[in-house]
């Protein structure tokens, strides 16, 4: 009883229980003695991996107890539990492994009570059960002050000597990661700068030759242009400074002009351009190539005579080659002007390594190339699909018949569509099918966006270093794109597996789609909402789905004066608004529960009808604003326009369906959805289109889950 006394006065938090489950557990506690160095338990043990001690809790009764860390073959000692002192209380709670070890400093007597005889004691009483499985809960959770643990280094109760950030090193994986990836345009600005201007001479003077060569084709046979070419040496390293007298090419000009004219002066000429070329072929060499590149001796020369053979090129390249200060055909390129990628360009470049077939989800950040894609590839080369999930598989078999790669694309926020098909099908290790994701990277640390996009975007990094999957960032000019691409697609290749570029904001320039979307629907999407939330009941519930709808829902109720708390705005998880809707409906049967959905998030989970219909809530009314486009992310079509929704929702279950398109069927259309059992499907067709000075909801997420929750309990 003496020790049954001391345990109950040690743990304050075992006075919670009942009377007569405290009297019973004075029958479990037992005595047991520990010689000087003997190990009471260790640690990373439990009594379901090897631990002898049945996860007891301890108490002192007589000597000293070590309580240390074993690391690296050296035991770092924290606490000393003395006489009356308990330890052990985290796994006799928990159950989970000990973090520290146990040993007696000297002869110690310990009172100890066994956690699996304290737990099939404790489920004989059913209250002091659930007061157990709350405290292990809150602990589990890191609310350790419950039961008086502290970290020994700092003394918090917030965490334990483990997870102590003074004696740990935690390192700061935001900053790592944003270090790491740092875009290889801001990490070498002048080495970029030097290629970009060798990379414009080199495509000015290749200009030049092709417009000259048809001109002047006739001056030399290409024989005795050969010949001529390697009859004679150049040495590169001549004094770029000689001067040539703009009266002397003017007047070989003047007399080689016509066809008999050069036959005539044919050696004379040979001379005057060995002469010319020995002056200014390394003038021409330096500026054209800056000595970064080399060419065959004998190509370049006869590219050079040809190009001296231009009258009009030659007077202006003279007077900029041949004078000691040198003018620069191109201004120079300045590191503050910003880059963009043409979209026709890194489409061209695809097209290089044999991409040719294109399938996912448009995006914001991609709907510039997106369109272009649309407006350029082939029939049936580019599908938009349902999901992501659904494009990744579709990829999966046009490899498999193909043996071509093809071009994923989708927002971040769609990672977790392609979870199931990248491991259990393309992964390396699984069919190792590979194909090319771009991803737009929204929520991108240090930028500012909506809450749903920080958090995505701050952990897309270690989600898909996770999914074991390579990736590298977009750069924002060609000549990075195509160094990038290069990488990619020997990555694949060898590793027979997928690999992912980030893209990142403002990546691409401007591409406005050719075949935008449309029909001869009359009403906007925000006049047909207007005509819904003008005929709902005050005590009705709104689950609006992501995207321009549950923005123009907000502007709606603030022009109504409305407050608003009766809407939950579905910021993200775009396809699952319906199914919160379901769960809603279920429990606030007396309620009416309006979906206000979008054909592009209908498709991309279309399989929450048939559970709806299934379960059959009477008071769920489903509400479908249809404008065949996916009209927040560059109004693209749909991955079917022409689907019959009102079709696949009575084939599903629902007991009504029907179409409206103007305001005077919107309102007859909401009296029948007022006045009959659900679930009821009411399709409003369309046009896209948005309003350019709509805002965006001015609440948090917090604070609109919160209101909406209180609206809930009316």
């Amino acid at each position: 009883m003496q020790s049954y006394g001391l345990i109950f006065k040690r743990t304050f938090w075992s006075s919670q229980f009942s009377l007569d489950f405290q009297k019973k557990i004075a029958y479990l506690i037992s005595e047991q003695m520990y010689c000087d160095g003997e190990i009471v338990f260790k640690q990373n043990l439990c009594s379901l991996n090897g631990n002898n001690d049945d996860d007891c809790l301890y108490c002192v009764s007589i000597g000293h107890i070590q309580l240390f860390l074993q690391f690296e073959e050296q035991d770092m000692s924290f606490y000393e539990a003395e006489q009356d002192s308990m330890f052990g209380e985290l796994g006799f709670l928990t159950g989970n492994s000990r973090t520290l070890s146990a040993k007696s400093t000297s002869i110690s007597q310990l009172y100890k009570l066994k956690r699996m005889e304290f737990i099939q004691l404790l489920q004989q009483f059913p209250l002091d059960f659930q007061y157990f499985c709350q405290l292990r809960d809150q602990i589990l959770f890191g609310q350790y002050n419950l039961i008086n643990l502290s970290c020994f280094c700092c003394q918090s109760s917030s965490h334990l000597a483990n997870d102590c950030p003074k004696s740990h090193y935690y390192p700061n994986k935001i900053f790592l990661i944003s270090r790491i990836m740092k875009n290889q345009q801001e990490r070498q600005p002048f080495k970029r700068n030097n290629v970009r201007k060798d990379n414009l001479n080199l495509r000015k003077i290749q200009r030049a030759q092709e417009q000259v060569k048809q001109d002047l084709s006739f001056v030399y046979d290409q024989e005795e242009i050969e010949q001529l070419s390697k009859s004679f040496s150049v040495d590169f390293m001549q004094d770029t400074q000689s001067q040539i007298s703009e009266q002397d090419i003017n007047h070989e000009f003047d007399i080689i002009r016509t066809k008999e004219e050069a036959s005539t002066h044919r050696n004379r000429h040979k001379m005057f351009l060995q002469e010319l070329l020995s002056k200014i072929q390394c003038g021409i060499y330096h500026l054209a190539f800056q000595k970064r590149q080399k060419i065959h001796q004998s190509i370049y020369q006869i590219y050079l005579i040809k190009i001296l053979l231009q009258n009009m090129f030659c007077r202006q390249l003279t007077r900029r080659l041949f004078t000691k200060s040198r003018e620069p055909i191109e201004p120079p390129y300045l590191e503050l002007q910003r880059d963009f990628l043409e979209p026709a360009e890194f489409y061209q470049e695809l097209s290089k390594h044999g991409v040719s077939f294109y399938a996912g989800v448009p995006d914001s950040l991609l709907k510039d190339f997106c369109a272009y894609v649309q407006d350029n590839a082939p029939p049936g080369q580019h599908i938009i699909t349902a999901n992501e999930g659904t494009a990744v598989s579709m990829a999966a078999g046009y490899y498999l018949a193909t043996k071509k790669i093809p071009c994923v694309y989708l927002q971040n926020s769609g990672l977790g569509n392609i979870v199931n098909p990248y491991m259990s099908l393309a992964h390396p290790k699984v069919y190792g099918i590979p194909m090319l994701y771009l991803i737009g990277w929204r929520g991108e640390p240090g930028k500012k966006d909506e809450p749903q996009h920080l958090v995505q975007g701050k952990r897309m990094n270690g989600i898909l270093t996770e999914m074991g999957m390579q990736y590298d960032v977009l750069p924002d000019y060609i000549e990075g794109a195509a160094e990038v691409l290069d990488t990619a697609f020997y990555s694949m290749k060898t590793r027979n597996g997928p690999y992912a570029l980030l893209v990142k904001r403002q990546c691409f320039t401007n591409y406005k789609l050719k075949n935008v979307a449309k029909n001869n629907y009359q009403l906007t999407r925000e006049e047909a909402l207007t005509e819904v939330i003008q005929n709902s009941r005050p005590l009705d519930v709104c689950v609006s789905t992501t995207g321009f709808l549950s923005r123009e829902l907000f502007e709606l109720r603030q022009r109504l004066n409305q407050t608003g708390e009766q809407d939950f705005l579905t910021v993200g998880s775009m396809g699952h608004a319906s199914s919160i809707a379901l769960g809603i409906a279920q429990v606030k049967k007396s309620r009416q529960v309006f979906c206000l959905d979008g054909d592009g998030a209908m498709l991309m989970h279309l399989g929450a009808m048939a559970q709806i219909g299934n379960i059959g809530p009477k008071n769920y009314k489903h509400i479908l604003f249809n404008n065949q486009a996916h009209d927040s992310v560059g109004a693209q079509p749909t991955s079917n326009p022409q689907v019959n929704f009102t079709q696949i929702a009575l084939g599903c279950g629902y007991k009504d369906a029907f179409q409206v398109e103007t305001k005077e069927e919107i309102t007859k259309g909401m009296e029948r959805l007022n006045r009959t059992d659900g679930p009821i499907l009411m399709e409003i067709l369309i046009k896209p289109g948005v309003r350019k000075d709509l805002g965006r909801p001015t609440t948090t997420t917090f604070e609109n889950k919160e209101k909406f929750m209180h609206f809930l309990t009316y």
